[in-house]
C-alpha cells in the first residue's frame, strides 16, 4: 500500500504527532476522516494539489460514502484532468480497493506540465458556471427522476446554454471544451430535449474539427447513444458508418408504419440479434415485470431460469425489461439473450407510461394485475435463500404458484 508513505513524504520535517496519526489512519474511509485529513494538511502539499481548483471542487462533490469506505466517485474528473500517476496517488488515499478502480487518464503523455500550470490558477467564470451546474446535478442524486429532469434542464439553460454557439466553442481551450461536453452529455441523456441534444452535437462538431475528424472513441459512443435515446436511428447509423473503429454495427430497427407507439411499447430483438422490432406488451391479467440490466440482474436471470419452481412461472408470465436503446447497451442485450433463452430481455421504448415509479432499481420484481402493480420485491442478493422465499411467497399470493401445503 503506497498511500501512507506518499502522504508522509510530502510533510515538512517535524510534522505534528497528530498529522502522523492521521497518515497512519489512511485509507480515508468516511467524510469525517477526509475532512479531518484535509484540515490537518491545510497549507501542506498533498496528492489533491495536482487537481486544478475547479476540478478538485467537483471531485470532492462527487464522493459517495458507504459502510466500508468510499463507494463512488466521478472518475471522469480525474481522467480529464490528470496523468495516470497523479490519478493513482489520489485514489490510494482511499485504500487499495478504491485504487484498483482508477480510471485511465485521457491526457497525452505531454500534458503534465500544462496540468501543473492550470492547477495554480483560480476558477474562471465559465468553470464556475459549470461547477454550479455540477453541484446542482449531484445535489439531486436522490430526487425523483421527473424532478431531476426539470431542474437540471433549467439549470443547464440558465448557466451554460450560451456557451454552445459555434464561435464560443472555438474560443475555449480543450479543458473547458471537455467540461462543456460533460455538461451537455448529462443534460441530453437526462432530458432528451432537442436543444440539449443540439448542444452536445455542437461540442461534437468542434471535437471533430480539432481532432481532424477523429474524436475520442468515448465521445463517439456517447453521441450515438444520445441519438439512439432520442430515436434518431438513421443519424446514429450514419455516425457509426463514419467511425467504424469506435462503433459496432447497429441492428435494424423495425417500426410500425403508423406512429401509434403504445404506452407499453418495447423493442424485441430477433434470435440472431440483427433486428429490433417495436411491439406492445399486453399487461392484462396477472403479469410479472422485472426491471433488469445490472450484474445483480444477471445473477437473478441465471438463478431463476435454473430454478425448478421459479423458472417455469417466469418463462410463462414474466417480461424482463431493460432501458431503451442508447440508455442500455444493445450489445449487452444481445449477449443477455444468447445466455438466457428462457428470460429474453426486452428494451422499453421509453420509461414514461409504465406503472413502475422512480428510477427503476435493478433487479426489481413487480406483480401486476390488469396493468396495476399489486406487489413489488427489490434486489437479488445471490445465495440468499430468504430473497428466493420472499419471491416465491409473492407469486403464491398472486396465484401464480400453488399455495404451499400446510405443515402436519
Amino acid at each position: 500500500l503506497l498511500a501512507a508513505p506518499q502522504a508522509a513524504a510530502v510533510e515538512a520535517p517535524g510534522a505534528s504527532a497528530a498529522a502522523e496519526r492521521l497518515n497512519e489512519a489512511i485509507p480515508l474511509d468516511s467524510q469525517a476522516a477526509l475532512d479531518a485529513w484535509l484540515r490537518d494538511h491545510s497549507g501542506r502539499r498533498t496528492p489533491f494539489d495536482a487537481l486544478p481548483p475547479g476540478a478538485r471542487e467537483r471531485f470532492l462533490l462527487s464522493l459517495r460514502w458507504g459502510s466500508r469506505g468510499l463507494g463512488g466517485f466521478d472518475a471522469g474528473v480525474l481522467a480529464d484532468e490528470l496523468p495516470q500517476p497523479q490519478i493513482d496517488a489520489i485514489l490510494r488515499l482511499f485504500g487499495e480497493p478504491v485504487a484498483r478502480h482508477a480510471p485511465t487518464s485521457r491526457l497525452s503523455r505531454q500534458t503534465p506540465a500544462e496540468t501543473v500550470k492550470v492547477a495554480g490558477a483560480g476558477i474562471g467564470p465559465l468553470e464556475r458556471r459549470y461547477n454550479d451546474f455540477y453541484r446542482a446535478m449531484h445535489a439531486q442524486d436522490d430526487a425523483d427522476r421527473s424532478i431531476r429532469v426539470a431542474l437540471l434542464g433549467e439549470r443547464f439553460d440558465a448557466l451554460l446554454a450560451d456557451a454552445y454557439a459555434a464561435q464560443a466553442l472555438r474560443n475555449v481551450d480543450d479543458r473547458h471544451l471537455a467540461m462543456l461536453w460533460n455538461a451537455a452529455a448529462s443534460a441530453a441523456q437526462l432530458t432528451k430535449r432537442a436543444r440539449h441534444v443540439a448542444a452536445l452535437e455542437a461540442v461534437f462538431a468542434e471535437s471533430l474539427r480539432r481532432s481532424g475528424g477523429q474524436p475520442a472513441d468515448g465521445r463517439v459512443r456517447t453521441m450515438r447513444d444520445v441519438l439512439l435515446a432520442v430515436r434518431r436511428f438513421d443519424d446514429a447509423r450514419h455516425l457509426g458508418a463514419r467511425h467504424p473503429s469506435a462503433l459496432a454495427p447497429l441492428p435494424e430497427f423495425v417500426e410500425p408504419d403508423v406512429d401509434d407507439r403504445p404506452a407499453h411499447g418495447v423493442w424485441r430483438m430477433s434470435a440472431d440479434g440483427s433486428s429490433l422490432t417495436h411491439e406492445a406488451i399486453d399487461l392484462s391479467g396477472t403479469r410479472i415485470l422485472v426491471t433488469a440490466g445490472c450484474h445483480f440482474s444477471v445473477d437473478a436471470a441465471a438463478d431463476i431460469s435454473a430454478d425448478p419452481v421459479l423458472g417455469p412461472v417466469f418463462a410463462e408470465h414474466a417480461s424482463w425489461l431493460m432501458l431503451p436503446p442508447g440508455e442500455e447497451d444493445i450489445d449487452a442485450v444481445r449477449d443477455w439473450n444468447r445466455r438466457f433463452p428462457r428470460a429474453q430481455a426486452l428494451m422499453v421504448q421509453d420509461r414514461d407510461g409504465w406503472p413502475m415509479p422512480g428510477d427503476w432499481p435493478m433487479p426489481e420484481f413487480h406483480v401486476l394485475r390488469d396493468g396495476r402493480i399489486v406487489e413489488t420485491l427489490t434486489g437479488w442478493p445471490r445465495g440468499d435463500a430468504r430473497q428466493r422465499d420472499a419471491l416465491v411467497a409473492m407469486l403464491r399470493r398472486a396465484d401464480l404458484l400453488p399455495t404451499a401445503p400446510a405443515s402436519p
